[in-house]
């Protein structure tokens, strides 16, 4: 049975969840970028909080999950031929 404590950091971490998954659905912007990082930190410092090690385990997993999403929308909307070629022309310089 997970303790009391343990349920109040699920239920931040589930609405933390649900903030990322919004963002992700979101088009890329600097401050969507700036709030997943942030959401990032809060995972981490909210995970760090749960007693019960299967729990803390199962929203991990799910967070990465999220993470990965994330990343791959970065990569696929800020990582493109056109910017990236911006890039090398700006490192060039």
């Amino acid at each position: 049975m997970k303790n009391k404590q343990d349920l109040f950091y699920e239920s931040v971490l589930n609405t933390l969840k649900s903030v990322a998954t919004t963002l992700i659905e979101q088009e890329y912007s600097l401050i969507n970028d700036l709030s997943m990082t942030g959401w990032a930190f809060k995972i981490n410092e909210n995970l760090n909080m749960i007693t019960d090690t299967k729990l803390k385990e199962k929203i991990e997993k799910e967070c990465d999950e999220i993470w990965g999403r994330w990343y791959a929308k970065v990569k696929e909307e800020q990582l493109t031929p056109k910017n990236l070629s911006l890039l090398n022309a700006f490192l060039e310089s």
